[in-house]
């Protein structure tokens, strides 16, 4: 077995979606705030996302930032986090929905990328699990055969 990184990154991610891909029937919306206490410090980041099914997998925003050097600093560890949540919810990959982002909360002392990160990650993990959003196997799917 390789120890490469990437390709073992790579051997899972085509092993999920051989497995098939899955999507869902709806619109569903979380709002989810992380705050972890590190010694004399805290970490803490909150957002609200909106999933949809969209002909693709693909990430939107639609809210007015507090200010545009916050965007800049967090936005890919929100979409990292959305991401591998989505590709780790379910033994397969859900796949065609639209993650919007339609807001954050900000704290000047305490907030950082590694908050939202977490913070996305748990929000689309609890909106599937809590709100037990009905996904079902793409009827249109064209992968490579199930072994």
């Amino acid at each position: 077995m390789s120890t490469d990184a990437k390709l073992l990154a790579q051997q899972w991610a085509d092993l999920k979606v051989s497995r098939g891909c899955w999507t869902i029937d709806g619109t569903f919306s979380r709002g989810h705030r992380y705050h972890r206490v590190l010694g004399g410090r805290s970490m803490f980041g909150g957002l609200t996302l909106t999933v949809s099914p969209a002909p693709a997998l693909s990430f939107a925003e639609d809210l007015d930032w507090p200010h545009p050097s916050i965007r800049d600093e967090v936005i890919q560890h929100i979409w990292i986090g959305v991401f591998e949540a989505l590709a780790t919810i379910r033994y397969e990959f859900i796949d065609d929905v639209c993650v919007t982002l339609t807001a954050v909360e900000w704290s000047e002392v305490d907030s950082c990328a590694a908050a939202f990160y977490h913070c996305a990650r748990e929000c689309v993990s609890t909106l599937f699990t809590d709100q037990k959003i009905p996904v079902r196997l793409k009827s249109s799917w064209g992968g490579p055969p199930r072994p």
